[in-house]
């Protein structure tokens, strides 16, 4: 159970890092081609979206906890979790285009700032649902698996973006 709980939770985390890291490399390289800011630009963005997600997922599982009935907050987070993500599509074949010329337009650092801020938050919010069931099995073994996804995932983009600059 201990290294289902584990592995599970560190697909989690490293697939939703790898998806704020593909996001951030893409917002990078839209700042350095209309040099508007750089890395230094979107440290606050990312850190206050993750310390967000990381609130949101605190209070959701006190939650669960007061609950009792597991299998409500189970199929309570996983459709939470799937409305997020059909969102997430429909905006991106729709409007995502929109918003990252309007920042290139504007020019602002602080329009992109935002962009990430959304995006990161959104990824954290998922995080923090699809992690509900395995927190309620057990927390130590999943933040220690989500740590082990974020980390790796930390340390791909970190590797990516050394070998394009």
């Amino acid at each position: 159970m201990t290294h289902g709980v584990i592995a599970s939770s560190a697909v989690i985390g490293l697939r939703e890092a790898l998806e704020v890291a593909l996001i951030t490399g893409i917002l990078l390289a839209v700042m350095k081609r209309k040099g508007i800011g750089g890395p230094r630009n979107l440290i606050t963005p990312l850190v206050l979206a993750t310390a967000t997600g990381f609130v949101v997922g605190a209070v959701a599982y006190r939650v669960v906890e007061s609950l009792g009935e597991r299998w409500y907050v189970e199929a309570g987070s996983y459709l939470a979790a799937a409305v997020i993500v059909l969102w997430v599509v429909s905006w991106s074949r729709r409007g995502a285009s929109e918003d990252i010329s309007k920042a290139n337009s504007a020019g602002s650092a602080k329009i992109v700032s935002a962009l990430l801020f959304v995006f990161t938050l959104r990824e954290a919010l998922e995080v923090a649902l699809m992690s509900l069931p395995l927190l309620a099995a057990d927390v130590f073994y999943t933040m220690i698996g989500l740590t082990i996804g974020i980390l790796g995932a930390s340390a791909v983009a970190l590797a990516l973006y050394k070998i394009q600059c």
